[in-house]
């Protein structure tokens, strides 16, 4: 019996020692860097791409169905080319661009 009251008597003190206990530490919040203004990258120019290879661009445009983008790139061939081999490729595949887009006398006038 002695022992139970020396138990419980040791309960109560260490309850009521405990609210006296200062509260837990808080999380602080971690200071974050200042934001300063920085210079804008300027992207690096790209030389203009040979009539040559934008025939392939426009050729791969046309084999992944973008007929608009094929079109686009086969006249940028033409009017920048002096290829005769290279002009009449894009030439074609122009037509045959307008023809898949469904631009039926487009592509019969580029065909002509």
């Amino acid at each position: 019996m002695q022992r139970a009251v020396l138990g419980v008597f040791t309960g109560l003190i260490l309850a009521a020692s405990a609210c006296n206990l200062p509260p837990a530490a808080a999380p602080t919040a971690t200071p974050s860097p200042s934001l300063s203004p920085s210079q804008t990258p300027s992207s690096t120019p790209s030389p203009t791409p040979v009539p040559a290879s934008r025939n392939e661009a426009a050729r791969s445009a046309l084999v992944n169905g973008d007929w608009v983008l094929a079109e686009r790139e086969f006249e940028r061939v033409i009017v920048g080319s002096d290829d005769p081999f290279v002009v009449g490729e894009a030439l074609y595949g122009r037509g045959e661009a307008l023809l898949r887009d469904a631009q039926l006398a487009e592509a019969e006038q580029a065909f002509a």
